[in-house]
């Protein structure tokens, strides 16, 4: 198993604490790997094997325990009063009413309770209601730059190796398919059909995915363009097929619940409020572009920019898009009400795109860090007026 140590910090701060642990994100991001993980390190601590409890909700030979008495019934007969006992549940979407199992676990005090869930509707509806202030979501994401140098046997942050990680894909069970291109665009099509048959289209009753299809693939060949439902129903529209705007919001919606997509909303610079009109969106692994658009030529710039967003997202609270009359930022990024200003640009060789990229940081006007992530080496080091300009590879392996 690959480590993944920035969840496992997590975890090891939350450790005993009365508070549930629900670790979310994409299908295959790594959910149950992390929790395997977090058992090794738990055993390696000294804990008895026979106070981990693991249950995948998804593991057919667990069907029945998808009834939430019968799970509920099932952990609170295995817990005794010695000591804590550590319960794992995968997959807890699986069981409806599983907000009263949790709650209902809760209460016997010494149970530290972790759980994962594969679509953002685990965090909605009566959750709020019976653990509002009870739990911690964990966002777990597919492999980060770093994450996946260490599955190569040069583990440098070098072009080559962004280039194999582009290409590659990010999704831990792609690393099967190294040097099999056919195998991981199958492995490709088997997650973008899990996402969107199960995670989207079972649930909402949508029985032709014609429409989400196309859809995302709109998203995918607009990485980093401001994104209306009226601009995407014009967009469908040229392709021949035609949305109603409240069917393409609801459908985006669904998309991000599935977490194949990702809404980066705008922040007004000048005024430091949010602003409800041309959001971007960004993929959960920029390699479904090139799944899903296959006819279009790579476009670094953006498929870049999806990575640091990705990033922005495991280090900071809030990420956003900056804008203002002057011009647009690529990401404020917010912990609190500390700010950091990123524009991203695979190359500055061009005095005018340099002079560009600049004058939207040099417009704000206050003293936040602000910097231009680069992978061109002319510029890498260099600073004015204050904005550093970065190298895109190293910043990706930095630590927070």
């Amino acid at each position: 198993m690959i480590p993944r140590p920035y969840y496992i910090e997590q975890l090891k701060r939350l450790k005993d604490k009365p508070i549930i642990k629900i670790l979310t994100g994409t299908r295959r991001s790594g959910k149950s790997t992390i929790l395997q993980l977090w058992k090794n390190e738990l055993l390696a601590s000294g804990i008895n094997e026979n106070h981990i409890i693991e249950l995948n909700l998804a593991d057919l030979s667990n069907e029945s325990l998808r009834n939430k008495k019968s799970l509920y019934d099932f952990i609170a007969s295995k817990i005794a009063k010695d000591s804590i006992y550590y319960v794992f549940i995968d997959e807890i979407q699986e069981c409806p009413g599983f907000e009263k199992v949790a709650e209902s676990l809760m209460l016997f005090g010494n149970i530290d309770l972790y759980m994962t869930g594969s679509n953002a509707y685990v965090l909605s509806g009566e959750l709020t209601t019976y653990l509002t202030g009870r739990y911690l979501e964990i966002k777990v994401y597919p492999f980060s730059f770093k994450e996946f140098l260490t599955t190569r046997e040069h583990d440098e942050p070098s072009r080559e190796n962004l280039a194999v990680y582009l290409t590659e894909g990010s999704f831990p069970g792609a690393l099967l398919f190294r040097g099999m291109p056919r195998e991981r665009k199958d492995y490709y099509q088997m997650l973008f059909d899990s996402m969107i048959l199960k995670d989207v289209g079972n649930r909402k009753g949508i029985k032709d995915v014609t429409l989400l299809i196309k859809l995302s693939q709109i998203l995918a060949s607009s990485l980093g363009s401001s994104l209306s439902v009226r601009k995407i129903a014009n967009t469908a529209k040229s392709f021949g097929v035609s949305f109603s705007e409240p069917t393409i919001s609801a459908y985006l919606k669904a998309l991000e619940d599935a977490y194949f997509c990702f809404k980066v909303p705008r922040f007004n610079l000048k005024g430091r409020q949010l602003l409800k009109q041309d959001e971007k969106y960004y993929l959960v692994d920029p390699t479904f572009r090139q799944f899903l658009i296959s006819s279009i030529s790579p476009d670094l710039g953006h498929v870049i920019e999806n990575i640091v967003y990705l990033e922005l997202k495991r280090r900071y609270q809030s990420v956003y898009v900056g804008t203002d009359r002057a011009g647009e930022v690529d990401f404020v990024a917010a912990n609190g009400n500390d700010y950091v200003y990123y524009q991203v640009a695979a190359y500055l060789s061009d005095e005018q795109t340099l002079e560009r990229e600049l004058n939207s940081l040099k417009n704000i006007a206050d003293h936040y860090p602000k910097c231009i992530l680069t992978l061109d080496p002319l510029f890498i080091g260099q600073q004015y007026s204050g904005i550093r300009c970065l190298s895109l590879l190293n910043w990706l392996v930095s630590e927070n």
